[in-house]
């Protein structure tokens, strides 16, 4: 009987150029802030297991972002900031989720392109050109343990475009 990891990955919100900040501080726009909002309220409809872990890149979008998710989520489960996921690399982000413990069964994780797509693309059963800014994907996988996964099943896909 193996069980079912699934991973939830979503991408920053849209970033705001407007300044000298590094890529690390940069913060997100206004617009950025709600259309990850409208998200986040398809998402909770959506959401129908318990979130175990929820682990974010340390760039300032993809927490903020993490912030506004959790904060209409309402979970009780506590945000991890961590250095190893604000990577734009494919590679690295599948080292990442090979090492995630396995008592987690139902993930979130916020973070960069073109990790996330690439990695949608890889181990997902559908295409998706781009996941955009704000853009959501559930991925679910039928193992016991996350250093298993190969291709799982794209389970949805949620953009702030395809939402009325």
């Amino acid at each position: 009987m193996s069980t079912m990891k699934k991973i939830i990955f979503i991408r920053h919100a849209k970033s705001d150029w407007g300044n000298q900040l590094s890529d690390i501080q940069r913060p997100i726009k206004k617009i950025g802030v709600e259309k990850t909002q409208k998200v986040a309220l398809v998402l909770k409809d959506k959401i129908k297991f318990s979130i175990d872990a929820i682990f974010s890149s340390i760039a300032e979008r993809a927490k903020s972002t993490a912030e506004i998710v959790l904060d209409i989520l309402d979970l009780d489960t506590k945000l991890v900031l961590d250095e190893n996921l604000y990577t734009f690399s494919v590679q690295e982000l599948t080292n990442y989720i090979q090492k995630i413990p396995n008592q987690h069964q139902n993930v979130i994780l916020f973070g960069h392109n073109e990790a996330f797509t690439d990695f949608v693309n890889k181990f997902g059963s559908e295409y998706i050109d781009n996941v955009p800014t704000s853009g959501c994907v559930l991925l679910s996988f039928e193992v016991d343990s996350w250093s298993k996964i190969e291709k799982g099943q794209t389970n949805w896909f949620i953009t702030p475009k395809n939402i009325i």
